[in-house]
């Protein structure tokens, strides 16, 4: 009863949640997103929207919404912050003043209790952040929405969050702004896997996380969506994002050393170098091909190689494997 009664008081303080949502040249599609936003069952928010220097009539959309409700703040990304999504984002963290911090993308659609079911989930107890289901909207006509991502790990987390088993994708975690104060938040040199790349990260820190299983926002997979290709710019900018990640995990200490879950990270490490090479043997030139093969291979621990090789010395069709998995 006592508990109760606690859990009650707590969900009547309604803290106030910062939706943090990124723009550039949206003004066509951002409305219904921000039509998302007001359908909300819970009424405690913010929306901050940061446009990162577009050219079209967004600024007018915009301000549309914040003359019709206050609860809607527009911003221009400042110089201080590097162009790109990331940039806007950690813009509108700066300039958020909620408890409770949801990072969002302008063309996708929130259902109307995702706010309010992860507000409630994340105060049920002291949790660093609420995860949700998100569907992949295909056709608009007929309206057609597939379950893409699994949230939750069946090993660990971190791992198989690396080996994308799981994504949790901008869109999914509803944040306790206690836990991010103190962290490092979108990396701003990157510019391809960036969810991937900060979501890594924060597992490190071993976060309290509680699942809310149900679909609760629907993201685009349509032309005029913010997704892109990957050409060859991207695709090394990603190669310098896994290895700066890399990097940081390996600096952590998060899986111990010569542990199997050690041994299995070095691994994942060596296949996901030899992927790369392929790619970049194939797409550019092998001279840059080869030092990023190496700067990858820096990154993993001596002791994987003589173990694999003293357990694998006489065994072909392990080394075939590899072999496959690099191709």
């Amino acid at each position: 009863m006592i508990k109760a009664l606690f859990l009650l008081q707590k969900f009547s303080m309604s803290p106030l949640v910062s939706i943090i949502i990124p723009t550039y040249n949206r003004a066509h599609i951002i409305g219904p997103t921000l039509d998302s936003v007001i359908a909300q069952t819970y009424q405690n928010w913010e929306c901050i929207v940061v446009d990162d220097g577009s050219n079209d009539n967004t600024q007018e959309v915009l301000n549309d919404y914040v003359n019709k409700d206050s609860r809607f703040r527009f911003y221009i990304r400042p110089d201080d912050h590097l162009p790109g999504g990331n940039g806007a984002r950690n813009y509108g963290f700066k300039m958020s003043k909620g408890e409770l911090i949801q990072w969002f993308d302008s063309d996708d659609f929130m259902l109307d209790r995702k706010i309010e079911l992860k507000v409630e989930a994340i105060l049920s107890k002291e949790y660093d952040f609420a995860l949700c289901k998100s569907g992949e909207l295909t056709s608009f006509n007929p309206y057609t929405v597939n379950q893409k991502w699994k949230i939750q790990s069946e090993g660990n987390i971190l791992l198989d969050h690396l080996k994308t088993n799981i994504a949790f994708t901008t869109a999914g975690p509803l944040f306790s702004k206690k836990f991010l104060n103190d962290k490092n938040l979108f990396d701003e040199k990157v510019k391809i896997g960036q969810e991937w790349e900060f979501y890594s990260r924060l597992l490190t820190y071993k976060p309290r996380i509680i699942y809310v299983d149900k679909v609760l926002y629907h993201f685009r997979n349509l032309q005029g969506g913010i997704r892109e290709s990957i050409d060859n710019e991207k695709y090394l900018n990603r190669c310098r994002t896994d290895q700066k990640l890399f990097k940081f995990i390996n600096q952590s200490g998060y899986f111990k050393r010569r542990s199997k879950l050690h041994y299995d990270y070095q691994q994942f490490k060596f296949y996901w170098c030899l992927r790369r090479f392929h790619y970049l043997r194939r797409n550019t030139d092998h001279a840059l091909a080869v030092s990023n093969l190496i700067k990858y291979l820096k990154l993993i621990d001596n002791h994987y190689f003589t173990l694999n090789i003293s357990r694998n010395l006489f065994n072909f069709k392990h080394w075939n494997n590899i072999l496959k998995k690099a191709l």
